[in-house]
Parts: structure tokens; sequence; C-alpha cells
């Protein structure tokens, strides 16, 4: 094993008991700073859509930013695992247009969603 891929997973390894050893409140507001953050950027400002995630696994969770960016009129593209390992990105515009996907991540419907492309 390269020395590169056992400080990256090492790194990992820290990462996730970091994340584990927050109780729920602190995720929360740490999520929230960072969105406050990303609001405040010229490159969110100018944006006319974005793209964004579902959180699992005490993930950082974007819902701030997401409901400013819908606020605002931008349109929130998310990922959707597709044949082959790849990923199409398709706008959904509520929590209703999302359903179950792999690994219990949930995903935008394509039958409900529009494809966003480049």
């Amino acid at each position: 094993m390269s020395a590169s891929r056992y400080d990256k997973e090492a790194f990992r390894g820290e990462a996730k008991a970091r994340i584990a050893a927050l109780s729920p409140e602190q995720r929360q507001a740490l999520s929230a700073a960072a969105c406050a953050r990303l609001a405040g950027t010229a490159e969110f400002l100018g944006a006319k859509a974005m793209l964004a995630y579902k959180s699992v696994r005490g993930e950082c969770a974007p819902d701030d930013l997401v409901s400013l960016a819908r606020e605002t009129g931008k349109r929130v593209a998310y990922p959707l695992c597709v044949e082959n390992n790849r990923l199409a990105l398709y706008f959904a515009r509520s929590d209703a247009d999302f359903v179950p996907g792999a690994y219990g991540i949930s995903e935008p419907d394509p039958a409900r969603c529009e494809r966003a492309l480049p």
C-alpha cells in the first residue's frame, strides 16, 4: 500500500471518528455555518443553478443553502446513479421529487425531475 493511500485512509478514519463524536445539535450547527459561509460567496450569489446532495450518516447537510437557493430563484440539481457507475444530474423542486436509491441515499426521480444538461 502506498504512503499516500495509507495517509488518505488514515485521514478518512480520523474524520469519520470526529464526525461520529459530534452531537446532532453540533452537526446541525456546523452544517448551518457552512451553508451561511457559502451563501455569501460571489459564486453562489451569481449562480442560476447549483448542484447539491442529500446528506447521510452525519455528512454536512446542505439543506439551508438549498432552501436559500430555491427562495432566490435558483434551480437545484442532484446526482442520480446510473449504469456503469456514472452519474446523471436532475433538477428537483422539493423532497417529493426523491425516491430511495442506491446505498440508502435519496435520489431524484427521473419521472418527476428534469434532466440537467451541461
